[in-house]
C-alpha cells in the first residue's frame, strides 16, 4: 500500500512539474519534425531492506501505446567515484520486452549487495511506434 502511495505522489508531482514546463514557453513551435510519442517518465521506488538487499520497483510511463518497448535495468554501483555496472552480481543487467503497451512495471529484489557501497539503477527504455524508435535514459537517486 505504502509503495502504490508513493507512486502515485511521484506519477502527481512528476504531471504537475511537466504542465509547468509546457506553460513557461510563451512560442508556438510548429515543426513537423517533432514527434510525440516517448518515455514520458520513469519512477523509481528503492528500498533498501537490509545492507546486503534492496527491494526495486521502476514503472516506465509512456506518452502513449507503444507497438514494441525494450527496457533495460542495470545495477550500478558507485567505485572511486565513477558508476560502473555491478558485475559482481548476477542481476546487474535485466531485460523487459513487450508490445502495445502504455506503460510498464518492473520489480525485482537484489540480493548480495555490500555493505557501505553505494548503488543506484539506471534505466534504458526503447520504444517503437511505427517505424520511429526513441531512447530514454534515466537514473534512480543511490541507495
Amino acid at each position: 500500500m505504502r509503495k502504490k502511495i508513493v507512486s502515485l505522489f511521484l506519477v502527481l508531482i512528476l504531471t504537475m512539474s511537466f504542465g509547468s514546463v509546457a506553460f513557461a514557453s510563451t512560442e508556438i513551435i510548429d515543426d513537423p519534425g517533432i514527434d510525440t510519442h516517448d518515455t514520458d517518465a520513469i519512477v523509481f521506488d528503492i528500498d533498501r531492506i537490509s545492507a546486503t538487499k534492496a527491494d526495486v520497483y521502476v514503472t516506465v510511463y509512456f506518452s502513449q501505446t507503444v507497438d514494441i518497448y525494450n527496457v533495460v535495468v542495470y545495477l550500478q554501483k558507485k567505485v572511486d567515484g565513477e558508476w560502473v555496472i555491478d558485475t559482481s552480481n548476477p542481476e546487474r543487467t535485466l531485460y523487459n520486452n513487450g508490445f502495445n503497451k502504455d506503460s510498464f512495471t518492473f520489480h525485482n529484489e537484489y540480493t548480495g549487495l555490500n555493505r557501505n557501497t553505494s548503488y543506484r539503477i539506471r534505466v534504458v527504455s526503447k520504444d517503437t511506434i511505427g517505424s520511429k524508435v526513441k531512447t530514454f535514459n534515466a537514473y534512480s537517486s543511490a541507495f
